[in-house]
C-alpha cells in the first residue's frame, strides 16, 4: 500500500473507531542506503527538510530554526492533512534526530521517534527510523502498520534517490 493510502486509512480509523487502549508499541525500519553517511545525513538530518525526501510530505513549516530542542514543525501531507511535531533532540555529530508528534490524523498517542544514520562501509550508510507509541482509535496492528508504511515510504524514496 502506498504512503498516502496508509495515512488516509489511519485517519479514517481515527475518526471511525472507538479508542482502544494500546500498550507501548515499537516500530523500527532499517535499510542500507547507497550513499555515504555524511550525504545521507545532509538529506534526512534537517528537522525542516522532511518534505524534500519523503513522498508523503508536501511541505514543512518551522517555528524556530529547526535546530533547537522545542522547535516545532507543521507537516502538510499530500492530501492536505496536518501533522504537528516537536524537536526533542538533534545531534549532527552522532547523526540522530528525535521528535514527538503532538497532533496528527494518525492513530497514535505518546509518539516518540528517532531517525539515525551511520556508516555501513563501502561508501554506504545505515538508515534507521524507530518509534514508540500507543495506538489511539485503532487496533495496535493497524497503528503499527500505518507507522511502518510511512517509514517504508521514506526508505523507498531514499533508495530511489541514491540508486
Amino acid at each position: 500500500m502506498k504512503i498516502r493510502q496508509f495515512i488516509l486509512s489511519a485517519a479514517a480509523l481515527l475518526i471511525a473507531a472507538p479508542a482502544i487502549a494500546g500498550g507501548s508499541l515499537t516500530v523500527t525500519k532499517e535499510a542500507v542506503i547507497n550513499t555515504d553517511a555524511k550525504t545521507l545525513w545532509a538529506t534526512v538530518g534537517g528537522f525542516g527538510t522532511l518534505h524534500t525526501w519523503h513522498p508523503g510530505v508536501a511541505s514543512t513549516a518551522l517555528t524556530g530554526n529547526g535546530t533547537t530542542v522545542g522547535d516545532k514543525r507543521e507537516l502538510t501531507l499530500g492530501d492536505g492533512a496536518k501533522v504537528f511535531e516537536t524537536l526533542e533532540g538533534l545531534d549532527d555529530a552522532k547523526m540522530t534526530q528525535s521528535y514527538t508528534i503532538t497532533q496528527s490524523p494518525l492513530p497514535v498517542a505518546n509518539y516518540h521517534s528517532t531517525i539515525s544514520v551511520s556508516a555501513a562501509g563501502d561508501g554506504k550508510a545505515n538508515f534507521k527510523w524507530t518509534s514508540t507509541f500507543e495506538a489511539a482509535g485503532a487496533p495496535d496492528a493497524d497503528a503499527m502498520n500505518a507507522v511502518g508504511g510511512i517509514y517504508q515510504g521514506g526508505i523507498d524514496a531514499l533508495n530511489a534517490k541514491f540508486k
